[in-house]
Formats: C-alpha cells, sequence, structure tokens
C-alpha cells in the first residue's frame, strides 16, 4: 500500500451519533506546535457544523488542545474545552468508540488498500448512526455521582 495512514478524530453528538473524519496522521508533524493548525481546524468544523449555543469540545489533555492559540479561538467561539486527567481517558464517553471501531472494521482484516480500510470504516460508523441512541443516565448508582466516602465536614 502506498497511501499514507490517517487517523480516525471522533466526535460524539448528543443524539448518540458519532461523527468521524479521517485525518493526516499525527506522527507526521515533528511537535505538537505543528498540530495546532490541525486541531483548530477541527475546532472549526465543530462550529461550523453547529453554528449557535455554547459547544463542550471534551478532549485529552494532548499538547496542541491546551495551547494558548486554541483556548483563545475556542473562548472567541463560545467552545469549552474540557480536558481529561492524564491516564483517565475512561471519563470520556468518545473513547469506547474507537474499541468498536477497531473491533468491527480492523480485527482480523486485510484490505487491500488504505482506500477501502478507510470504506469499512465509514460505512460501520453509518450502521452505528443508524441504530444510535442518546447516552444518558451514565452510571446511575456511581459512586461518582453519589460519593458515600467524602468526610462529614461541619
Amino acid at each position: 500500500m502506498t497511501a499514507p495512514r490517517r487517523d480516525l478524530r471522533l466526535m460524539q453528538q448528543q443524539a448518540g451519533e458519532v461523527d468521524g473524519r479521517l485525518a493526516a496522521p499525527r506522527r507526521t508533524a515533528r511537535s505538537a506546535d505543528q498540530l495546532v493548525p490541525q486541531f483548530l481546524d477541527f475546532c472549526k468544523q465543530l462550529r461550523r457544523r453547529f453554528p449557535t449555543g455554547k459547544l463542550y469540545l471534551v478532549s485529552d489533555n494532548y499538547g496542541p488542545h491546551g495551547k494558548a492559540e486554541v483556548r483563545d479561538w475556542c473562548a472567541a467561539n463560545d467552545i469549552e474545552l474540557i480536558y481529561t486527567p492524564t491516564n483517565a481517558s475512561w471519563l470520556n464517553w468518545i473513547e469506547c468508540e474507537f474499541t468498536a471501531v477497531r473491533y468491527f472494521t480492523l480485527d482480523g482484516s486485510d484490505y487491500p488498500s488504505h482506500a477501502a480500510q478507510e470504506a469499512a470504516i465509514t460505512g460501520y460508523l453509518r450502521w452505528r448512526n443508524r441504530h444510535s441512541h442518546p447516552k444518558r443516565h451514565f452510571a446511575i448508582n456511581s459512586k461518582i455521582r453519589r460519593p458515600d466516602y467524602l468526610p462529614n465536614v461541619a
């Protein structure tokens, strides 16, 4: 295969649907600063797709996500950046979607080209969105919601 590999960027909407974008792989850039324009483009795509109202963007704390240029643009365009703690990707609901994409499209596969692989990924995302449900009532009985281990402070 001669085509360069591409990374999948996912966004989960309130309706439970997943919007996937295939982008140039991160490893082609030499530093986090070189990836700032790519992340800003993603933020701008979100704002164009959802032009009104406040957007909440949950992401890991990877270098480009927290640069001043990104923070300033997002603040000016009513996008609130919410960073998951280091080594706590499980707090971001979209992370489980990466596992599902890998399981349903990549595990045990041998695609003849990157284009065929991308077609399988986008096909899975279309199927998944047809069968989507809003994520609600996450961890209803979780101690995160009603901690019983906090000290009683008067």
